[in-house]
């Protein structure tokens, strides 16, 4: 179980600039995967190079560098549960399904909640993944907010321009967080 829980959240301790760099390499047109696919017959795509890979790739990079912290962070809720709850529940006939949804679910909903708000904050500031795979391209097809934000104030000068994406950048992440934060009553079943 240890092993497998370093395995799984090395990545989050990693470097993002040298993980999204050992992807770029893996993800070129002769790279790891197009080797990997090669040898199963296919003929893999340019993921860099072509609009719906690209931005594909960089979802992927992202997903794998934080579904560690995902992991651990929801181990923990799990590990939260008391047993007696499911032995109890057990005993009174309920399915394993009905004990899922009846008592594991409610009890690890401040831990959904919590890492739906770090998943969404987090996939909003995606930067470096852009900026070291793709640089926005092909065209602008993974050109995101944050990136943009720093293209039009860093490479042309547009301070101005970059400080009122920053605002926006920072208004979306506050209304969704404070959407969530309010959904939580709906969510987390314990919240009073």
């Amino acid at each position: 179980m240890t092993v497998f829980r370093t395995i799984f959240f090395s990545p989050v301790v990693i470097s993002l600039v040298a993980w999204t760099i050992v992807w770029g390499f893996l993800l070129q047109s002769n790279g790891g995967i197009n080797g990997l696919l090669a040898t199963v017959g296919i003929d893999g795509p340019n993921w860099l190079r072509e609009g719906w890979g690209a931005m594909l790739a960089v979802i992927v990079v992202q997903v794998f560098k934080n579904v560690g912290l995902n992991m651990v962070l929801f181990l923990s809720a799990l590990q939260g549960v008391p047993r007696e709850l499911h032995e109890a529940a057990r005993i009174d006939g309920a399915s394993d399904p009905a004990i899922f949804r009846r008592i594991t679910l409610p009890l690890i909903s401040p831990m959904i909640m919590l890492t739906s708000i770090i998943t969404i904050v987090g996939s909003l500031q995606v930067f470096a993944q852009v900026a070291v795979l793709t640089q926005g391209g092909p065209g602008i097809s993974t050109t995101v907010l944050v990136y943009y934000l720093v293209q039009q104030s860093f490479d042309f000068h547009q301070f101005g321009y970059g400080s009122t994406l920053a605002i926006v950048l920072f208004l979306i992440v506050l209304v969704l967080t404070i959407a969530q934060w309010q959904l939580r009553k709906r969510w987390v079943h314990y919240e009073s």
